[in-house]
């Protein structure tokens, strides 16, 4: 009895440091918010100075969403990160977060440090839920384990959801934006002045990338370095094929206006292509839908009813 009584005490002590410590991290969880919220007012006053400087007067990343800025803890631990961090991956993640449109206007130290804060709150978490429900030490700490790379790995998936979303939105922005840039031109304006009024109608990541490339030709950089530097941050391949024709076309003195309209042209063909693509790719991909989920419920539907008969069938034998 007393070994029972035992046993049920030691399950409850774990459940209760289980609650508890799951309390714990309900709390944390609430002061990240709170420090989120309190670094709100300063991280809208710099996102405000970042535009007047760089000449976005309306970024994705300042609509009052909370920045990673914010939180003097993870301003130092981004501080230790990005002293000890190579310079090879900050390079790779910059070009991602540049990418993927800053969000929260996320620097590589405060990405990685976001992603190094998951990695422990993950585990942190895993291992408590393991440990509350009286695993074994060793499944414990492979729970935990599972946890931190869980942790790891979903700051990643996000960033490279936002990479393909934000891409996906400048193939969708470019026939329209090209059509706007050859009328203009050919109206008389210069290729800048184009750009301004395609930045002035319409609010896309693609609209972002000229107001940006305005902004640094303005403030003195090479228009060829610009056009190749916004290449290589948005990675799309239209857009390096558009840079690339606008370049030659500087370089020979072609009429852009003509460039642009051909190449608002070929990206419609590109994107009418790949229309076509996606429909010859339907029946395949419903295939799976049509064994897994269609072709049993009608099995069921058509042979149900002569299931009973054959089964008398075969007992009267």
């Amino acid at each position: 009895m007393f070994e029972t009584f035992g046993l049920q005490l030691a399950s409850e002590t774990q459940a209760a440091i289980g609650v508890a410590l799951l309390g714990a991290l309900a709390m944390l969880a609430l002061a990240l918010w709170w420090a989120f919220r309190g670094g709100e007012r300063e991280a809208r006053a710099r996102e405000r100075r970042l535009a007047i400087v760089v000449g976005e007067a309306e970024q994705t990343t300042a609509g009052g969403a909370p920045t990673a800025k914010g939180i003097p803890a993870l301003q130092r631990l981004a501080s230790l990160v990005g002293a000890l961090m190579p310079a090879a991956i900050a390079a790779r993640t910059t070009e991602r977060l540049a990418r993927a449109g800053r969000p929260f206007g996320l620097e590589a130290a405060d990405y990685l440090a976001l992603r190094a804060l998951s990695t422990v709150i993950f585990a942190v978490l895993a291992g408590g839920v393991a440990w509350a429900a009286g695993l074994e030490p060793a499944a414990i700490g492979l729970v935990a384990l599972a946890g931190a790379l869980l942790g790891y790995a979903v700051p990643g998936i996000l960033l490279d959801r936002a990479i393909r979303g934000r891409k996906r939105n400048i193939v969708r922005a470019m026939p329209a934006a090209l059509d706007m840039l050859a009328l203009s031109t050919a109206a008389g304006l210069t290729l800048d002045g184009a750009m301004a009024q395609v930045i002035q109608r319409w609010d896309t990541p693609l609209a972002g990338e000229l107001r940006r490339y305005l902004a640094e030709v303005q403030m003195g950089r090479d228009r060829r370095a610009s056009l190749r530097a916004m290449s290589r941050r948005v990675g799309v391949q239209e857009v390096t094929r558009l840079n690339a024709a606008i370049i030659q076309a500087d370089s020979l003195g072609l009429p852009i206006a003509q460039v642009l309209r051909e190449q608002a042209n070929e990206m419609r063909r590109i994107r009418r292509q790949r229309a076509e693509e996606a429909a010859r790719s339907a029946p395949v991909k419903m295939v799976f839908p049509l064994v897994l989920l269609i072709f049993p419920a009608l099995f069921v539907v058509v042979l149900g009813p002569a299931i009973p008969r054959i089964m008398d069938l075969f007992t009267s034998y």
